[in-house]
């Protein structure tokens, strides 16, 4: 005993001095429900259920929680064959160690849940009608003192973080120890509370030294990386012309000695963040590519958008080096004669029934408004003297009564927006004239194109050179 309480005060000035250095303090209480008590070598219940209390108190180091604590247990008679004890109680001291794994360890887990691992060594003496053997059991011979004892407890909890003090948790775990050479046991289903007086201040210092590490790791592969392995991408040329288009792309790597490449990569992303295309192989690098603008599934650039290209190279030791560049499409031009161009324009999108480049989604107007400005650019640098927009509607049913009551007016709607929008990039009004051709011209009957077909053209007449 004198030996117990001696730990125990070494602890809790511990406790107190670390307390100091801005790590938490906790104290908490359980409750357990427990199972009948068994013995190894007879397996059968030597008890009824029982009950047991435990207090704490201990220092939270950066999840390490170390502490003492006080337990209480009492059970009832054995109802079996082999039933040995009878109202069966003991006090016991302990200290104990467990990790706790909240979402500063784990970060996938949620604020308010985690989990903890404890085990824990105690010293205690326990009062019974205990019959040593069966024998003693059937003579009436038993032990009725306090018997002295080593127990060992371990369990698994999942904790609950309702607020910046508390920490609710419920799990179970089993206590055992050694009677005449037999191993005696008895789980328990444990629910309770810690306090943390400073647990929120805690959890910061947790997330910062999680963070530093993790932060130190990616400096060290980033160095690792960067060691010598270089990766530069070039564009070499470009041409886009209708639907006719090559990207030339060039690729210089810089090995570090010893190494050579396990693995590259080309890959071209769209606006919206997608793989558009991509390329690869394991071992020497091609010099250069030649790429002819369509993607993995078979779709072709389009025209006016933003996409970006990235070269990755990855050596032996799996350390990778990237560049990236950017690539803008141009539009797309057919040159009808010597003096005049058209402009066919896919990537300029109306809504359904409505004429308006403002009800659109945010991402396809400023796509919208991308389009119109290289169009009036394009124009400007044309030495035009006359532009002409011809606009198109979806005739979704075909039916050709409704080309003068509904397709008709509603290019013409799409046109005279579109001239308001290029008038408005300074175009001057009186060299545009619009005509409206309705749905009798489709460029696609597929249903889950036909957005195309709601377009407008533009021709350009210049000055002959």
């Amino acid at each position: 005993m004198k030996k117990m309480l001696l730990i125990f005060s070494i602890l809790l000035i511990n406790v107190l001095y670390v307390n100091a250095a801005a790590v938490s303090l906790y104290v908490g209480s359980s409750a357990s429900f427990c199972f009948p008590i068994i013995r190894s070598d007879l397996f059968d219940a030597l008890t009824s259920f029982g009950l047991a209390g435990t207090s704490e108190v201990g220092v939270d180091i950066y999840g390490w929680q170390i502490g003492g604590l006080f337990n209480a247990s009492l059970f009832g008679s054995g109802e079996g064959e082999d039933g040995l004890m009878k109202n069966f109680m003991s006090l016991q001291l302990g200290l104990s160690v467990g990790k706790v794994f909240d979402n500063s360890v784990i970060p996938v887990l949620p604020s308010w849940l985690g989990f903890h691992t404890a085990i824990s060594a105690r010293y205690g003496v326990f009062h019974t009608e205990h019959y040593r053997t069966s024998q003693a059991k059937n003579a009436g011979n038993y032990n009725n003192e306090w018997d002295q004892v080593l127990f060992v407890n371990a369990g698994l909890f999942l904790d609950f973080f309702p607020g910046n003090y508390a920490t609710l948790f419920v799990g179970a775990d089993v206590t055992g120890w050694n009677d005449e050479d037999g191993i005696v046991f008895t789980p328990s289903v444990t629910a309770g509370v810690k306090v943390h007086p400073n647990r929120a201040k805690h959890l910061e210092e947790k997330k910062k030294l999680f963070s530093r590490k993790k932060n130190e790791v990616h400096k060290n592969e980033a160095v690792r990386a960067s060691d010598g392995l270089e990766a530069d991408l070039v564009l070499v040329d470009d041409y886009f012309d209708d639907r006719d288009c090559f990207v030339t792309f060039k690729f210089f790597v810089g090995l570090p000695e010893n190494t050579s490449c396990k693995e590259w990569k080309l890959e071209i992303f769209d606006s919206d963040g997608q793989i558009f295309f991509q390329t690869g192989a394991c071992g020497e690098i091609i010099p250069e590519l030649i790429w002819d603008g369509i993607g993995n599934s078979a779709e072709f650039l389009h025209s006016q958008s933003e996409y970006t290209c990235k070269f990755s190279v990855t050596d032996d030791f799996e350390n990778t080096a990237w560049d990236s560049e950017t690539l803008f499409t141009a539009l797309p031009v057919q040159h009808l004669s010597k003096t005049l161009k058209k402009i066919e324009i896919s990537s300029i999108i109306f809504s359904a029934d409505n004429h308006s480049l403002d009800d659109v989604s945010p991402m396809q107007k400023a796509k919208n408004e991308r389009t119109l400005d290289d169009i009036a650019r394009f124009i400007k640098n044309s030495s035009y003297h006359h532009v002409h927009i011809v606009g198109h509607a979806n005739n979704v049913r075909r039916r050709e009564e409704d080309e003068e009551t509904l397709w008709i007016p509603l290019s013409k709607a799409r046109t005279d927006e579109v001239r308001r929008a290029l008038v408005k990039r300074e175009i001057d009004a009186d060299k545009i004239t619009t005509e409206a051709k309705g749905g009798r011209f489709p460029v696609s009957i597929n249903k889950f194109e036909v957005w195309k077909n709601r377009r407008v053209e533009i021709f350009v007449e210049t000055q002959e050179e």
